[in-house]
């Protein structure tokens, strides 16, 4: 069964390792291979993040020891075991110096050192580990929401001054502790007040109870993109991370802390040096842009395109060039077969005149680039009088996911009782072809059979949503087989044929004295691409996922 699909995969083949294809990949760009059972979009998993969400009645502490320069609280109850480093924990104490030891009392250190630190008081969870201060408007406290078994713990600094020195607050945090997954994840929201540790830094990141190298995970900066160390310590970040910046840590297999993953969700930073657009059809309120190189091969509803085309209206084309609809009917619009496509915010959106812009840009190395396309400065909807919202599509090369990031602008929304679709939609229409988000909330619900039209709240500045492929690969093999052939339909003898997996590890083999070959033992669940190699003939070449045996994958020659 020909199974050419995006939507089951989390993790496909980076082509560009795969030179000898560029050309003929054209075939590709907008097409899809004919499938028996395709798969449809509600099959992605959403997720929503990003966003700094204050607790409402939380638990606010009173200190255990010490004062709001130097002080720790009292242990707090996570309310579920929580698994760090191999141990159960039941309990959490905070320090003010921003972190938090698991399983017993705090103390006051306000010497940052992940590596060794603090004496007799680890393991640590570490946000922003420096001598900072709670303010006199400030607070740490904790809350258990959720019901069992997906409960999260959040332990929350608000209003902290960075460092005491500081002249008022500079930085709230948050740390939230995941029952199931047993998450990690660490949250920001910029204040008002500079930054003020001229002679210091701060730590963030996470410790096991034994110290030295391998025993800490220590992010590098407190940027977009840290990068990580166990051997490493940095402890001299001195800027704020940004509002709604998230870092999460994700345990992937064994006890020892540096077995887990490091992530970091985005907060909606403007494109530097991006490709400013010019309309390709209409005008700034009912427009679209030409169709544009993502940059890399992106797949997406069972197709694999490299272009992409933007709509003034808040959505984006895949594949070809998008149209003027600001009738968001997400589930059997675009009109005028502008799908497939996703909405960031699809409604009567006009980009402002003076500010506005949109724009794209393609970052990262093979195989994680990053392509974002950007509406900066929309006015919603043309009655508003100045820009209200600007946001970005991200496609992901390695994850194939979707991702859509907003910030909020100064205009108030001016939509004349309508409002707006955000979700995904796949070429096909009706239930099943696309995700509709219910609200433009940190927590919305997503429907694959109930369009929403009406959103009339500004997403968070910050908050992003994600859909991400949901299908895992199996590991039990199966065989491709098929017959290599001249136009005239005669076997052709000896030809090389090419399988060559999502990670661009390529397996050959000859054709037989009738022009037909086989693979055995492929991995099931896998993205393969299938070439042929002849001295007098030239074949276009063909992307497969092998669920089942595949048969009678043929090749015809073009000459």
């Amino acid at each position: 069964m020909l199974h050419n699909t995006l939507a089951h995969y989390a993790s496909l083949m980076n082509f560009v390792r795969v030179r000898v294809l560029f050309a003929a990949f054209a075939f590709f760009l907008c097409v899809s291979a004919a499938t028996n059972a395709s798969a449809q979009v509600s099959t992605y998993r959403f997720s929503a993040g990003g966003v700094f969400t204050q607790l409402v009645a939380p638990n606010v502490q009173t200190l255990a020891a010490g004062n709001l320069d130097d002080g720790n609280y009292p242990l707090a109850p996570i309310g579920f075991n929580f698994v760090y480093g191999g141990v159960t924990h039941t309990q959490v104490s905070a320090s003010t110096n921003g972190w938090m030891r698991m399983g017993a009392l705090a103390n006051s250190d306000l010497t940052n050192n992940l590596t060794t630190g603090p004496p007799g008081a680890r393991p640590v969870i570490a946000p922003l580990w420096d001598d900072i201060e709670v303010d006199a408007t400030g607070s740490v406290a904790y809350l258990t929401e959720g019901s069992a078994p997906n409960r999260v713990f959040t332990m929350q600094w608000i209003n902290m001054q960075w460092s005491y020195q500081a002249l008022g607050p500079g930085i709230s945090f948050q740390v939230k502790l995941y029952e199931t997954s047993n998450q990690i994840q660490f949250i920001y929201r910029q204040e008002a007040a500079a930054v003020n540790n001229t002679t210091f830094g701060a730590s963030i990141g996470i410790t096991a109870t034994a110290t030295g190298s391998g025993n800490f995970i220590s992010l590098s900066d407190s940027g977009e993109n840290p990068s990580t160390s166990t051997t490493v310590e940095t402890t001299t970040i001195s800027t704020k991370p940004l509002t709604g910046q998230t870092y999460t840590f994700t345990p992937i297999g064994g006890t020892a802390i540096s077995n887990y993953r490091f992530s970091s969700t985005k907060a909606f930073t403007p494109l530097v040096g991006a490709n400013v657009q010019t309309l390709a059809g209409g005008n700034l309120d009912d427009g679209f842009y030409p169709a544009v190189p993502i940059g890399f091969f992106f797949f997406y509803d069972d197709g694999l395109f490299t272009q992409a085309s933007a709509s003034t209206q808040g959505w984006l084309r895949i594949g070809a060039i998008a149209n003027d609809d600001g009738d968001n009917d997400i589930e059997n619009g675009p009109d005028s077969g502008g799908r497939p496509a996703v909405m960031p915010l699809w409604d009567d959106l006009e980009v402002d005149a003076l500010t506005g812009s949109v724009s794209y840009l393609t970052s990262g190395v093979a195989p994680n680039r990053v392509f974002t396309m950007q509406w900066l400065n929309m006015q919603w909807d043309s009655g508003a009088i100045a820009p209200v919202i600007s946001l970005q599509v991200k496609l992901y090369e390695a994850t194939n996911q979707v991702q859509f990031i907003y910030r909020q602008e100064l205009a108030p929304i001016n939509n004349g009782g309508g409002g707006a679709s955000i979700g995904i939609a796949g070429t096909a229409t009706g239930a099943g072809n696309f995700l509709s988000l219910n609200n433009s909330g940190t927590s919305p619900v997503a429907s694959s059979t109930v369009g929403i039209n009406n959103i009339a709240v500004k997403p968070a500045t910050g908050q992003n949503y994600t859909f991400t492929p949901t299908f895992a690969p199996t590991a039990a093999g199966v065989s491709i087989s098929g017959r290599v052939m001249t136009q005239d339909g005669r076997g052709l003898r000896n030809a090389v044929v090419m399988a060559t997996d999502q990670n661009g590890n390529t397996r050959k083999t000859i054709t037989s004295s009738f022009g037909y070959y086989s693979f055995e033992d492929m991995e099931s669940g896998q993205t393969f691409v299938l070439s042929v190699a002849s001295k007098r003939f030239q074949f276009s070449p063909q992307a497969v996922t092998v669920n089942d045996n595949l048969t009678d994958v043929n090749f015809t020659s073009g000459n």
